[in-house]
């Protein structure tokens, strides 16, 4: 079983967070299982609420709509780009 150190979850994660891929397709990308990355970005988001001081929750909620931003974006960037193709 390959392990990966802390720095490398922790880049994994802030790429889930800040990029425009989707869960599946990092993990992909990174040669690990979906289940792996998710478990790390749980472990991460909880350290991060424990450091600052914030709720779980919180963090959670505040990746979720990041997350629903992201597809809206996306949907919103395809429609322009067709109708610049008109």
């Amino acid at each position: 079983m390959k392990r990966y150190d802390e720095e490398f979850q922790k880049d994994a994660v802030e790429m889930l967070i800040n990029e425009d891929r989707s869960l599946r397709q990092l993990a992909r990308e990174l040669g690990v299982s979906p289940q792996t990355l998710r478990n790390w970005k749980d472990v991460y988001l909880g350290k991060k609420a424990r450091q600052s001081g914030k709720e779980i929750a919180d963090v959670k909620q505040t990746y979720e709509e990041l997350r629903k931003l992201k597809v809206e974006n996306a949907t919103l960037k395809r429609q322009r780009d067709i109708l610049k193709k008109h």
